[in-house]
Order: structure tokens, then sequence, then C-alpha cells
């Protein structure tokens, strides 16, 4: 017995050896990967080392603060409600400067000193983090502070339903030197048509849900070069800050449409510009207020001192509510019908429905437009929309080009509405 059971100890005793030869070199190895780590994080923080000595003489002191870029717009931990910001900063020396959000590139400009901008940088969910990097010399590199913005897609914060206008100071404050815009706004009027003297008229677009011509107007208008004034409700805004920035970059001016382009008199229903029950004060300011902010915190820059009330729901209480806030109303020139006004009725999708009119209908009224009369279409304003429901046939923007060589050869100009609003007696 004891001889045949002498294997089985013998097997025991290898497997025995053979677990603690595996016990040691497993650590061996694992002694190996901790020196291996500490010389890596050694040779890190050598680089850093370095690399730190470096941004040492950049430093703000007395003598080189003007190295240093700051963030100025958006501010540190703010929270923002659309997915794209203006990020605006400053940097007295020139340099490239180049945008990081959450540590990956964005963009680079170069600059001589002063004030840099970034329009329609694009956020995350949640926090984000803003810094710039400025290059100096091709090989010297300063960073900014961080600045940390949080983006919630949950909708602007709740405002107070009921202010006292008395003690709000303008949402945009207008240029004191410009007298017209003073005027209108002290006696809060409708500017409908400018100078029936001069050859100058002005397109003017308005947006909200859709915006699927939106890049075809824009590339006409480019083509021409035309520069025109475009009224964005915060719905266009949030919805499509690609189309604003191009809108922006391009030259055109915006005016503010309201945030959800709500009606604002009973006219759709009875014909009468009186104010609708629910409309007061504190509701056109919870109306306008958020657009300036959305379009300032995009753009990094005011919207222009005009607003255009949607469906042409306006009236004189309502246009000196809007005054006290900085914004003088913009119309459209009107007659006593279709066809002796200047609202193309292009939003009418449906061409059995009262007021369609086919692209080429409104091509002609605008080229016939006063022709029976000494000022024509001098001083006129166009009314026409960013989107279109219409089938692509006879979608109006389609032949906006041959308005424009038709009109131009006629010799007319083209000019947004602060210029046509400067041409004004």
């Amino acid at each position: 017995m004891l001889k045949r059971s002498r294997p089985w100890f013998l097997i025991l005793f290898i497997l025995i050896l053979i677990l603690i030869g595996a016990f040691l070199l497993k650590f061996v190895q694992i002694e190996r990967m901790i020196q291996n780590q500490q010389t890596l994080i050694e040779n890190q923080q050598n680089r850093l080392n370095q690399h730190q000595q470096t941004l040492n003489q950049f430093i703000p002191t007395p003598q080189n603060y003007e190295y240093l870029p700051f963030i100025t717009q958006p501010r540190h931990q703010t929270t923002v409600f659309q997915s794209r910001v203006a990020v605006n900063g400053q940097l007295l020396a020139s340099a490239v400067i180049s945008l990081l959000v959450n540590g990956e590139w964005v963009a680079s400009r170069v600059i001589s000193g002063g004030t840099f901008s970034f329009p329609g940088v694009k956020l995350q969910k949640g926090q984000n983090k803003l810094q710039v990097i400025a290059l100096f010399n091709k090989e010297k590199i300063v960073y900014s502070p961080e600045i940390w913005v949080n983006y919630s897609s949950e909708g602007l914060p709740s405002l107070s339903p009921k202010m006292d206008s008395s003690f709000l100071v303008p949402l945009i404050v207008p240029d004191t030197t410009d007298t017209l815009l003073n005027d209108l706004l002290k006696n809060s009027n409708d500017f409908s048509r400018g100078n029936k003297n001069k050859k100058m008229l002005s397109l003017t677009f308005d947006g909200d849900e859709l915006a699927n011509i939106t890049e075809e107007i824009l590339d006409t208008l480019k083509q021409y070069n035309i520069k025109t004034t475009m009224f964005l409700t915060g719905n266009y805004i949030r919805k499509y800050p690609d189309l604003v920035t191009r809108i922006h970059n391009e030259g055109h001016e915006i005016g503010n449409h309201t945030q959800q382009h709500p009606h604002l008199t009973l006219y759709s229903s009875s014909g009468r510009q009186e104010t609708l029950p629910k409309v007061d004060f504190s509701f056109l300011y919870h109306q306008l207020q958020p657009v300036v902010k959305l379009y300032k915190n995009l753009i990094g820059e005011n919207l222009k001192n005009f607003w255009r009330a949607p469906y042409g729901d306006h009236n004189p209480e309502i246009r000196k509510w809007a005054s006290r806030l900085g914004f003088v109303h913009i119309g459209w020139t009107q007659g006593n019908s279709w066809s002796t006004g200047l609202d193309t009725n292009d939003w009418i999708a449906d061409s059995t429905f009262p007021g369609y009119h086919s692209a080429q209908e409104i091509k002609n009224k605008i080229l016939n437009f006063g022709k029976n009369q000494e000022t024509g279409i001098n001083g006129g304003i166009i009314l026409m929309h960013l989107g279109s429901q219409r089938q692509i046939p006879d979608r109006p923007h389609l032949i906006l080009g041959e308005i424009i060589r038709n009109l131009e050869g006629k010799g007319h100009q083209f000019v947004t509405i602060s210029r046509l609003l400067r041409e004004s007696p």
C-alpha cells in the first residue's frame, strides 16, 4: 500500500513547486510593471516641469500681463439654453489664438492685439470647459484660465409674470446719434416705408419654425451682393444656430420676431388691431427678452433695435411697450389690397387657399408696384419668409434673382432697414 501511494506524493510535490514558480514569476512581472510606471511618471513629470518653466515666463506680472488671454463671454459657471454660443475674449499682444472646447481644438484666429471672437461654438449637454491658447512667435504659448459653461436643453427659466415697465431699462440701448430711430422710439411709430424720392428698397425676411429655403435665399443674396434685414424668433435661433451664424457673418441685419411667434391682437379673428386680453407689457417683455439673450449668447453682439410683430399684430399700445424696451417696429409696405402692398403671402402653401398667389404673380406684383405713380417702388419694404411648405416649382424665392436683376436694371438699390432709415426724411 505504501509503495503504491508514493507517486501521488511526488505529483503533489511537483504541482506545489509549479505554483510557487508561477507566483514568483508573477511577482517579478508586477515588480517590473511598477518600475515601468514609476519611470513613465517621472518622465511625464519632467516634461511637465519643462513645459511649466516655459509658461512661467508668461505668468502675468507688471511686465508681461499683456501675454495672458482672457475669455470674457460666456462668463465662468454660467448656464446657457442653446447648443451654440459666441466665445469672446481679449489679449493685448499679437498672437495666434486657438479655442479649445472640452480639450479639443475648434478654431484659430490671428489677432493683432485687442479682442477676439469665435461665434457659433457648439457645446455638449452638461458642463463644457472653454479655454484659449495664445501662440507667440510660433514657439511660446500661454493658456487662458478655464471657463466652465453648463448647457441645458430644458429651456429658458421662467420669468416673473408681472412687472412695472417704469423700472426697466431698454433691452438694447439705442444709438443716441440716430435721430430718426430715436424719434420712432419716442413716438412708437411703425416704419413701413422709406424715402419715396430715392430709388432704394429693402428685402426683409421673417424666420420661425421652418428654415428649409434659408440657404438658397442666402446663396442668391450673396450672388448679387445684397444685404437685407431678417427678423428671427427665439425658436429659429435655437433650432438653426448655424444658419443664424451664417446670416450674421454674411453681413445681414437681424431683428427680433418674438420668442414664440404669438398673436398679439384680435386682427386675425376680427380684423381689428385690439390688444388681446392676455397681452400686456410683461407678456411682450417675455417675448422679446429671451431672443435678445439667445442671440447675444450665440453671436456675441446685440440684435438691431428692430422688431416685427408676428402676423402683423400691433397697435400704438403694443408699439409703445416695445419702444420702452428699445425696439422700433418695422412693418412692410401695405396698400388697400394684396396687389397694392409688398407682402408676398409666400407663406401660404395651399394653392386653393384664399390669398395664395403664384411665384410668377408675386414677381409681377413687385416689378409693377407703383407703376402708375412717379415714386414707384421707392422706399418699399418687401416681406418674405425663410421657410416654405409650397411645392418646389412655385416657391417665390426661386425667382428672387430675377426680381433683383430687373429692379437693379432700373436703377434701384437694395439696402438694409438701417440704411433705409438713414436715407429717410
